[in-house]
């Protein structure tokens, strides 16, 4: 690993400092390189290059946005090997604890951003413009973002009943692929869109999200109605 980020980077020191930050989904550790501190964080699974993109246009997102402080992505470097690693900015933590409010305050900001924007003629999407100032009239993303390990359908929609559906089925179709694999005979969930307006996550037009329960193994029975509206 250390040899194809010193070539990403063009540094000829990339040590090792002992300070670990790895987590559920990757391993981490601050490095000194050529021109100071940098933190990698790398997985050796199949799609992590897929997933570490994912993460960077994300970060860079948030970072334009000039309302919350992240650290800035520097590189995502395919492994010899299989995997990926992910150079970010070096940014030393500290306690939180002291500092939530102002936080909550700059995530609610960063929620208020695109309906206090100004309307921009024809639309604009996250990701190509100034998301500071421009109105998206869509939801989505122009990337894919990762949530663990799995890669999220963030394909523009008009409504956010779609968009949210969409996201919640592929993470449930893995669920229930790898319970499959393992021979479990308990229900299922899918994530489908109905014309209840009985639902609490009802938009416009009366839409609205709901779960419904099915046996994996095919067979109907009790589990196999829909449940109620969320």
């Amino acid at each position: 690993m250390v040899a194809a980020v010193r070539e990403v980077l063009g540094s000829e020191v990339l040590q090792g400092t002992g300070e670990l930050g790895g987590g559920l989904i990757s391993e981490g550790e601050v490095f000194l390189t050529d021109v100071g501190k940098v933190f990698i964080k790398w997985n050796r699974k199949e799609k992590a290059l897929d997933m570490y993109k994912g993460e960077t246009a994300g970060l860079q997102q948030l970072g334009a946005s000039g309302v919350v402080r992240v650290p800035e992505p520097l590189a995502a470097v395919e492994l010899p090997g299989g995997g990926a690693a992910l150079v970010l900015e070096y940014l030393p933590m500290k306690d939180l604890r002291h500092h939530s409010l102002n936080l909550a305050r700059q995530l609610a900001r960063l929620h208020l951003q695109n309906p206090l924007a100004t309307t921009h003629p024809g639309g604009s999407r996250v990701g190509h413009g100034d998301a500071r100032s421009t109105f998206v009239p869509h939801f989505g993303f122009h990337s894919p973002t990762p949530c663990g390990y799995i890669l999220q359908d963030n394909t523009w929609c008009d409504d956010w009943q779609t968009f949210f559906s969409r996201k919640l089925q592929q993470q449930i179709a893995m669920i229930e692929t790898e319970a499959s694999i393992r021979g479990s005979r308990g229900a299922g969930v899918v994530v489908e869109t109905s014309d209840t307006n009985a639902s609490l996550l009802r938009g416009r037009g009366g839409a609205s999200l709901a779960l419904a329960r099915r046996p994996m193994d095919g067979k109907l029975g009790r589990d196999s109605a829909r449940a109620s509206p969320l």
